[in-house]
């Protein structure tokens, strides 16, 4: 493979190639082949330092995975034409580290749904004495919950995903959107370094998820005072729906 090649290359060899031509040798690359390459020796790093590599890298992954904050950095590199290569390499961790967490909150919130689904079909095969009273409203508990969580771990994925410092829950879900745009000041942070710490700043960002990732007590009751009467409505829908007692 290309990858293969290239690592069996004598030294002399890689070091006497153009800068074009290892730029493009790298599009073939993996991200962790790519740091191997330029880990080699000093010069090969300042040969790929003049190149477009890890912009290059860093436009992919947002082509793929395009979110607000990363989107709203790349214009501000662009406008002030900041072209230092290590802040393309904390777009590119900060992108890869928002994917993992957006994905598991994803997968989370599909459970929750999947579970509030098994207890609707486990509610409507039970016994007719076993559908009212004390067993329904153990029920209840149990489905009101399931939609709480369910709403949280979306919630959470759009906090992540808009850069938020607050949970922000809507209470309709007919409600229009309000557009959503990180403050210059916000974006401006992240370039406060002429010489930035790649691992220093894709290592606050994770930080800065992993406070916000779990919801907080307040976060679990804001979000169930919201969302209440949604909650009801949806459970009282789905007993007319399987024509189920509501008592």
């Amino acid at each position: 493979s290309t990858r293969d090649n290239i690592y069996k290359m004598d030294k002399k060899g890689l070091l006497d190639i153009p800068s074009e031509i290892i730029e493009h040798i790298c599009s073939y690359l993996y991200i962790f082949d790519i740091q191997r390459l330029e880990q080699t020796n000093k010069k090969l790093r300042q040969t790929m330092k003049s190149t477009r590599v890890w912009r290059r890298v860093a436009g992919k992954l947002h082509k793929k995975f395009n979110f607000l904050l990363i989107s709203e950095m790349m214009e501000h590199m662009k406008k002030n034409n900041i072209v230092e290569p290590k802040y393309f390499k904390i777009l590119i961790g900060m992108t890869v580290y928002t994917r993992t967490m957006v994905v598991e909150l994803e997968r989370a919130a599909k459970q929750y749904k999947t579970d509030g689904e098994l207890e609707m079909e486990k509610y409507q095969n039970q016994d007719q004495e076993n559908r009212t009273g004390r067993q329904f409203n153990l029920w209840l508990r149990r489905m009101v919950k399931l939609f709480i969580q369910e709403e949280l771990m979306r919630a959470k994925m759009k906090q992540i995903l808009n850069f938020n410092e607050n949970l922000i829950i809507q209470k309709d879900e007919d409600d229009l959107e309000t557009e959503n745009k990180i403050s210059e000041a916000r974006v401006q942070e992240f370039f406060a370094e002429e010489d930035p710490d790649v691992i220093g700043q894709i290592t606050r960002y994770e930080d800065w998820i992993r406070k916000v990732y779990k919801p907080t007590d307040e976060e679990v009751m804001y979000c169930a005072q919201t969302k209440s009467h949604h909650f009801l409505d949806t459970i009282r829908h789905i007993l007319i729906e399987y024509q189920l007692p509501q008592d």
